[in-house]
């Protein structure tokens, strides 16, 4: 039976985001986005090996398969060494200022896929926002392992962020944080190609921001609730079947972890000025959730050059 979530004593963060576990050496990884930080622990007794300081701020990780990280940092995709060398692999954007990458996945062909965020637009209030007015200018983008970046969603999108795929990969999901909805496309693996973008999950009115989403064996969607305080599972017809409440009002992501891949670690964030939206609140910290009746899908490493010029 799927228990409560459970509070880990592990590196505080600001804003922590995507956890990925590697079981070669029984490491999880995440990021501190605004402390420019990736920490390194031990498993299962969470013994923080390092932390690596950046030179900017990450927005996203996934392991190379050479070794090392590829990484988004606000305008570019990044590599990065485990002893904290950084090479910038392709400039995104020109700058960050008002608009910047954002959260990524990988899909089994070993590319790279990630959204960025409108910061204009995203501070609008959801109640005032218009399509026609703000003209939001965030977009889905697709990092292919030679080195080709390609552009989906050229623009239309606020706060490009959760990305998955079903377990047959019929379907890619992609996510707008600040919309509230959770789409669908008919995507082809061999090419990567995406179409007939869907509606799947819509949380427009509701309470709770949709952020990082994970997919288990079975197809249910997992999505991780910003100003929700809650991981929400759907079936793949968009149904909503469990949630879970975490001591933080910020959840932001979550990975897959041990023997059969039915734990969960999960990731927040801290309020904007550091303060707590309850009393009692653990924002910033780590969770786990053990126990969840069907296993997780393995979070895929990119696969292409270790460096591109």
């Amino acid at each position: 039976m799927v228990g409560s979530v459970k509070t880990l004593v592990a590196p505080h963060t600001k804003l922590g985001e995507s956890p990925i576990v590697r079981q070669s050496d029984g490491t999880l990884h995440f990021i501190d986005v605004l402390g420019a930080a990736i920490h390194v622990l031990k498993l299962p007794d969470l013994q923080v090996l390092r932390s690596i300081t950046c030179p900017q701020p990450i927005s996203f990780i996934c392991f190379h398969e050479e070794g090392g990280y590829v990484a988004c940092s606000f305008d570019s995709v990044v590599r990065i060494g485990e002893d904290g060398g950084w090479q910038v692999m392709k400039q995104v954007l020109a700058d960050s200022n008002s608009v910047r990458l954002n959260d990524g996945a990988v899909d089994s062909q070993g590319r790279l896929w990630f959204g960025s965020i409108d910061l204009a637009t995203e501070a609008v209030p959801i109640s005032d926002f218009d399509s026609r007015i703000h003209s939001p200018r965030g977009s889905l983008y697709r990092y292919d392992r030679d080195g080709t970046l390609t552009v989906f969603e050229d623009g239309g999108i606020v706060c490009g962020n959760g990305i998955g795929w079903s377990p047959d990969e019929a379907t890619m999901y992609f996510t707008d944080s600040y919309i509230g909805v959770i789409w669908a496309y008919d995507f082809e693996p061999g090419s990567g190609s995406i179409r007939n973008k869907r509606i799947l999950i819509d949380r427009r009115g509701l309470v709770g921001q949709p952020d990082g989403l994970l997919v288990d064996s079975e197809g249910s969607i997992y999505t991780f609730l910003w100003d929700g305080a809650a991981v929400v599972k759907y079936d793949s017809t968009g149904r909503e079947l469990a949630r879970w409440p975490v001591n933080s009002a910020r959840v932001t992501h979550g990975a897959w972890f041990g023997d059969q891949y039915n734990h969960l670690f999960i990731t927040s964030a801290e309020s904007d000025d550091g303060s707590a939206v309850w009393k009692g609140e653990e924002a910033g910290a780590l969770f786990e959730l053990r126990d969840m009746e069907a296993a997780g899908l393995e979070k895929h490493v990119f696969k292409g050059k270790a460096t591109i010029s």
